[in-house]
């Protein structure tokens, strides 16, 4: 198995403090070498921000298959250097995520 990643053409919106939630990765598949990914919260957060059908699904299945809570979710969304407006549909888009997990 191999390793790679992708450039992004854009940096994604993230909320504060992501830094400090990183995750290494480094295992018998990457060769002795270490990755930093974001956090599986941080993932979907920035993936809402994006809000894109593809990112939509992706999320609505980290919900449904645990990898992520709304527990972990909901209070990130404070932190998002974006208004109050575009924090409130980003709830909203939440709520309805984890419907559609069910």
């Amino acid at each position: 198995m191999s390793f790679r990643s992708t450039p992004l053409a854009r940096s994604p919106t993230l909320p504060r403090g992501w830094q400090h939630r990183l995750v290494r990765v480094h295992n018998d598949n990457t060769n002795g070498r270490a990755g930093w990914c974001l956090s599986p919260a941080d993932l979907f957060i920035a993936k809402c921000v994006a809000n894109r059908e593809k990112d939509r699904d992706f999320n609505t299945h980290m919900l449904r298959y645990g990898i992520v809570t709304i527990e972990d979710i909901t209070p990130l969304v404070a932190d998002l250097p974006v208004d109050e407006e575009r924090k409130t549909r980003i709830k909203s888009l939440i709520t309805r995520l984890a419907d559609a997990a069910r």
